[in-house]
């Protein structure tokens, strides 16, 4: 992209919204700014001020947004990070490349329980590999699916492609990379926006050496969703950055749960470890 760019949504007007105490809020929106010119974001009164090369300003209604996607040519105003962190709004950061690099996700006033069985289970030394292992579950899983799609389809062409995946995602976690990058950070901001609104944290650090990140294992399981199911839709308008993001965007609002039932999925696992671990002790 040679300029600045703004993804947001189009916010109307109180009086054509016919805003009123108690009507129904329109629901917040992702906001993705990028390009190759410098941007400002600044604090102003419930909203943010995205003041553009030349001077003319943007300004979003803080209450509309629900996550944002920056790239390192934008620069913060403290007073905007801070108005963002008591909204509840997770910012993502991304390099030059358009590869996150950063993660800064409000504070939880209560975590969910969810947090507490993490905490738990990485007391235990058994942990990683009980977390690989429900990786490669997950991982299975996505492949079973696409697997299913492919018999319905019909035909026998996909059978080769199929033990290819078995033996490359499944097994190996390897799968290649056929996006933009910037496709990782907007997943990772999706991750994270449902992580806080479920009360979780993106990382957990406990007493193993490394630190568990949560967004990270399921962005890379989303990536492999929208690999799987989703790819020849973002193939089609390759070379566009921005038709590719109102593609994305349509995609995850068809595929609003995928998140959720990863972490149902985990909660499930989790609660059947940490009671078997407890069970054991005298």
């Amino acid at each position: 992209m040679t300029q600045a760019s703004i993804s947001v949504p189009k916010y109307p007007a109180a009086a054509h919204r016919g805003a009123r105490e108690g009507a129904p809020q329109p629901a917040r929106k992702a906001v993705y700014l990028n390009g190759t010119d410098r941007l400002r974001v600044r604090a102003g009164a419930e909203a943010l001020a995205i003041v553009r090369p030349g001077g003319d300003v943007a300004r979003l209604p803080i209450a509309r947004i629900s996550r944002i996607t920056a790239s390192r040519r934008v620069d913060w105003d403290a007073e905007a990070l801070i108005l963002c962190m008591e909204r509840g709004i997770p910012i993502i950061f991304l390099d030059t490349t358009g590869r996150p690099v950063g993660v800064c996700q409000p504070r939880h006033l209560r975590a969910d329980t969810l947090s507490t069985l993490i905490e738990g289970a990485m007391e235990q030394a058994a942990w990683p590999q009980r977390h690989e292992n429900w990786l490669r579950h997950r991982r299975s899983i996505i492949v079973a699916d696409w697997r299913k799609r492919q018999e319905r389809i019909g035909g026998s062409a996909w059978l080769g492609e199929w033990h290819g995946h078995q033996r490359n995602y499944v097994h190996r976690n390897e799968m290649p990379e056929t996006t933009a990058a910037e496709v990782t950070g907007w997943l990772l901001g999706l991750v994270v926006e449902r992580l806080h609104a479920h009360g979780l944290n993106h990382r957990y650090c406990g007493c193993q050496p490394m630190p568990f990140d949560l967004a990270i294992d399921l962005t890379d399981l989303l990536r492999a969703e929208l690999y799987f199911h989703g790819e020849r839709m973002l193939e089609a308008a390759a070379g566009d950055l921005q038709a590719q993001l109102r593609l994305f965007e349509a995609w995850t609002r068809e595929h609003a749960t995928i998140i959720e039932r990863h972490l149902f999925d985990l909660r499930k696992n989790l609660t059947e470890y940490v009671k078997g671990t407890l069970s054991k002790w005298p």
